[in-house]
């Protein structure tokens, strides 16, 4: 049976993390090429160690591409994700986020912005769904996590970072409009306000930190 040879586009957000953090460790690269190994292949390290060289020597082979290679960020056409059978849509448009969408951004930005799957999470909303409505994002950002392709992961990052940062003024505009028409409901309701109002606060701050970083 032909071996298995590794590239970036089997590595999960998972496995990338423990990648990295390998590659920090100071330890004989021997060491580190065999824990690599076990993160691709789901072994024990000690499964390794038993193997006669020339077979090591073999099995090394299958993840040169941590060394010789760089991840190159991709972006599905039509931003379908699937995972267990469960489509993913990403929200391809900031005219398209809602509020609570902004709002999860941005404090992921702020309070981690090294948790690719949580932004993934925010941007990726299960099939047929609202974004938050009738699901957990914690719980889709756990999935992403272990599941989903780094290359995926960092071509959604990419891309949003982009899109907002040409975006603001009009999803400014956008959330003011949307509150002033729920303003004029009826039957307002006030969590929806709460969050338009906290978005709205949240892309004003970001301007302004925008305006101060290009004046410096």
């Amino acid at each position: 049976m032909k071996k298995k040879t590794y590239t970036w586009e089997d590595v999960t957000i998972s496995q990338y993390h423990e990648i990295v953090a390998i590659a920090d460790m100071k330890i004989s690269p021997l060491d580190k090429t065999l824990n690599f190994l076990s993160v691709m292949s789901g072994k024990e390290v000690d499964y390794y160690l038993d193997l006669p060289l020339d077979q090591v020597k073999e099995e090394i082979k299958s993840i040169e591409f941590i060394t010789h290679t760089k991840a190159h960020p991709r972006l599905k056409d039509g931003g379908i994700y699937t995972i267990d059978e469960t489509r993913y849509r990403l929200t391809l448009n900031a005219r398209q986020m809602t509020a609570g969408q902004f709002i999860d951004y941005e404090n992921t930005i702020e309070s981690n912005p090294g948790d690719i799957a949580m932004l993934c999470a925010v941007f990726c909303v299960p099939d047929g769904k609202k974004y938050g409505e009738g699901y957990d994002p914690l719980d889709v950002k756990e999935i992403f996590f272990n599941k989903f392709k780094m290359v995926d992961a960092m071509g959604i990052s990419f891309f949003f970072q982009k899109v907002l940062q040409t975006s603001y003024v009009y999803t400014l505009r956008y959330l003011c409009r949307k509150l002033k028409k729920e303003s004029k409901k009826k039957k307002t309701d006030p969590e929806r306000k709460k969050k338009i109002k906290e978005a709205i606060g949240h892309i004003r701050s970001a301007m302004s930190g925008s305006e101060s970083s290009s004046r410096s």
